[in-house]
């Protein structure tokens, strides 16, 4: 009987040093873990440093040139900063219309509503009053076909009642959580803030984290996204 007790005594020293060793070794993987990924912010980090200074060296460059009458190449520095896009369709026809009621403001040179210089400018100067009828004179109010987006009913405007209608006040405030893009035309909220997302996404996919999924709703932002992708890039997030 003894003897079995001491074989037991024997079997379970054993087993708690496997165990011990068993908690070494998850100790040091997740260490390990832990430096792999602060490695990567780092990396991740340095990337997003050397683009701010790329966009800024980009900013300056657009704005003197900007103030060289001399210059004539201008739209053409311009049109590296946002490509042109596909037209055709729905996306012709908002194309189109957004081409008219655009403009653009440095620093960036991206496109933006008219409106906007009316009540901001790029650097958050606000002013209090806005003519909403103004927006006749900027946006056209047009039922234009875009086939299976076209508008269910006519639309009309009437100058001279809109006159003897009672003023409207409207008291126009940010988004309460401070969306990013509420004053941002699609392709500067995509080169600003949606490439950069899908960007690092595209780093926390593959073989170094195999559990890990991405979901992504803003299919109208994935899909440019998408176009300017390699072959190899669109396996990796496929797969």
């Amino acid at each position: 009987m003894q003897s079995k007790i001491d074989a037991l005594r024997n079997m379970l020293s054993h087993n708690r040093d496997e165990i011990a060793a068993l908690k070494q070794q998850v100790a040091d993987v997740e260490l390990k873990r832990k430096q792999e990924w602060d490695r990567q912010v780092e990396k991740e980090n340095e990337v997003y440093d050397e683009k701010a200074r790329a966009e800024k060296a980009l900013e300056k460059k657009v704005e003197q040139l900007a103030g060289d009458a001399n210059h004539k190449p201008l739209e053409e520095d311009r049109k590296r900063v946002i490509p042109e896009p596909r037209r055709g369709g729905k996306v012709g026809v908002v194309y189109d219309a957004l081409h008219r009621t655009t403009t653009r403001l440095p620093p960036v040179q991206l496109p933006i509503c008219k409106r906007r210089s009316n009540y901001s400018n790029a650097y958050g100067d606000v002013q209090l009053r806005i003519q909403m009828l103004d927006l006749y004179n900027v946006i056209d109010f047009e039922n234009v076909d875009g086939g299976a987006w076209k508008q269910g009913w006519e639309i009309t405007y009437d100058s001279h009642k809109v006159v003897e209608e009672n003023t409207l006040e409207v008291i126009v405030i940010p988004h309460s959580h401070c969306d990013p893009g509420w004053l941002k035309t699609f392709e500067e909220y995509y080169h600003s803030q949606a490439k950069n997302i899908l960007n690092g996404m595209v780093n926390h996919l593959g073989e170094k984290q195999k559990d890990m999924r991405f979901i992504y709703a803003e299919m109208s932002f994935f899909e440019m996204w998408w176009r300017e992708q390699t072959d190899e890039v669109k396996t990796k997030v496929k797969s």
